[in-house]
Order: C-alpha cells, then structure tokens, then sequence
C-alpha cells in the first residue's frame, strides 16, 4: 500500500501519514548502579523502518532511573519523526541486584590454642551490592579432616591440633549464593608437664612435700616454669593418720584454662611399727636385793 507514495506527500490519503513510529524496550531490567539513559534503552523507528534519533527527528522524555535504588521506574517517550507523525509510549523499567552478595572481612588466622572456642563471624560482613546488608544471614561451616559441620552461631571450639576450613556462606534476596573459604591454624598450647610417679608411700609422721614429686613443667614453647607459681593441688595428706590419699595437680601458664594439664598422685600413709619392751617375771630378785635382804 506504500508503492509510489512519497513519505512526504501531503496527501491526507497517503498511508506514509497514517504509520506512526514504532518505540520498543530493548531492556527492561537495569543493573543497580549501572550509569544508563532511558533512550539508550529503547529503540524507536519510523514507518519505513529507519532509527529515529534525537538527529532526525523530535523525541522527548519525561521520567528518570535511579539506579542507585532498587524499584521499578516508569518513562514516558513521546517521538515525532519528520512528516509530522507522533507517538507516545510508556515503559516501566526494574533496577535489579543480579550479582552475588559480597562477603568481607574473613580472614585467615594462626596460632589459635586448641581448646579455644573461637565467634568466627566476628568482624566478617555480608551485603548486596545494591547495600542491602546480609550479616545476620551468614552460614560458617568447618572443616577437619575431610568432616565438615556447621558452626552454631558462628561460635566452634578447636578440640584438636590442626589445620581447619572456615566457609562463610550466604544467599542474597536474588537467590544467588555467595562462599568465602579462609583457614585457621590451631596450636596445642598445653604446658609439659609431668610427675616423677603416680604413686607413693611414705611413714606415718613422716614429712610430705607435694612439689617435690614434679618431675617436668615447661609451657608449649619448652620454657621452664615455676613449679609453686603454675601449679595449683586439691587434696591433702594428713601423715599423722595411717591410709590411702589422692592429690590432684592442675598445672597452668598464665592461668589460661586452655593451657592446663592434670595429674594424680596416689599418697598411702603406713602405720609406724610400736616399740616394744621385755616384761619383768613377777617374784623374781636381783643379786643385789638377795644380798641385803640376808644383811
């Protein structure tokens, strides 16, 4: 219906006048923070088909994209090309977070005592790019020896020396999951410490020094300590009373808990053998009594 018509012709009758341009959405979604311009994200044509631009014809928009906020935005494009037809069209658009969520502040660490429980979320931040914070759905798992749990809380004691795998885990509002792996070097930071036996048996009345059954005290690093100062004993010996005794030695560095170290010293007090003395005959006489008596 378009043959030997001039687009400019015009004629009421020409179907040039009657075709208005054409505007078409190339996009609907916006990455956030994406720097864009409505018109860039349309495609507008005239009724031949030729892209109109803002240097061929009239086009006008009213309506922004905040791409620094997650919503939907509606533009309105009105175009006018150049034998006068017009169009007017809305668009909504949606500015979305189709990344994944970020996770900051996990960080390998070393020289963690074992029987430490360490809050492995402390100072570790998860977000959307879009800002939309995450931190309180963090996941933390650890793994040991090819086991893998997950951490309660955050919070997980190191019951052995070792190398272990932290991961922090967390999904974003958009589904996508975001897992950061760092390690956690642990040390058994326990003190050497050693009695010379686990057992003893002394004299009733005899004296009893629990210190001098120490054999070792050194801490992790092999230092010596003082024995009287880093050792504590419950438990006490009364040599006065024959029986069996247990002391408890708790040996520490520091007074750190995660450094001690128990041992047990078996204390048996013996009864003392009784002296014993020759009984006199009774009616028997010395020679010296024999004598006076016959005087």
């Amino acid at each position: 219906k378009f043959t030997d018509w001039d687009p400019t012709d015009p004629d009421p009758a020409n179907p040039y006048r009657k075709a208005a341009p054409k505007i078409s959405a190339d996009t609907t979604k916006v990455e956030y923070g994406k720097k864009v311009r409505p018109l860039d994200l349309v495609t507008i044509k005239d009724s031949a088909g030729n892209v109109l631009t803002k240097k061929n014809a009239t086009i006008k928009v009213k309506g922004k994209i905040n791409t620094k906020k997650i919503g939907k935005y509606k533009v309105k494009f009105t175009v006018k090309d150049s034998i006068g037809n017009t169009k007017s069209k809305t668009i909504t658009f949606s500015v979305v977070d189709t990344k994944k969520p970020v996770i900051t502040g996990a960080k390998s660490k070393k020289n963690i005592a074992m029987g430490t429980s360490e809050n492995l979320k402390k100072g570790v931040t998860a977000k959307m790019k879009s800002g939309k914070r995450l931190t309180s759905k963090i996941q933390t798992y650890v793994k040991y020896n090819n086991r893998s749990v997950k951490a309660k809380n955050g919070t997980y004691r190191f019951t052995k020396a070792g190398t272990y795998k932290v991961t922090y885990k967390v999904r974003g509002t958009n589904k996508l999951v975001a897992s950061k792996t760092v390690t956690y070097k642990v040390v058994d930071k326990r003190v050497k410490f050693a009695l010379n036996t686990s057992a003893v048996t002394i004299k009733q009345g005899e004296a009893f020094d629990p210190y001098s059954y120490v054999k070792t005290l050194k801490n992790y690093k092999n230092a010596d300590l003082n024995v009287k100062n880093n050792i504590t004993i419950k438990g006490d010996v009364d040599t006065s009373v024959p029986g069996t005794y247990t002391i408890t030695y708790t040996a520490t560095y520091n007074k750190k808990s995660y450094t001690a170290k128990t041992a047990t010293l078996k204390v048996t007090v013996e009864k003392a053998e009784e002296e014993t003395t020759q009984p006199e005959t009774p009616g028997e006489t010395t020679p010296e009594e024999t004598t006076t008596a016959a005087e």
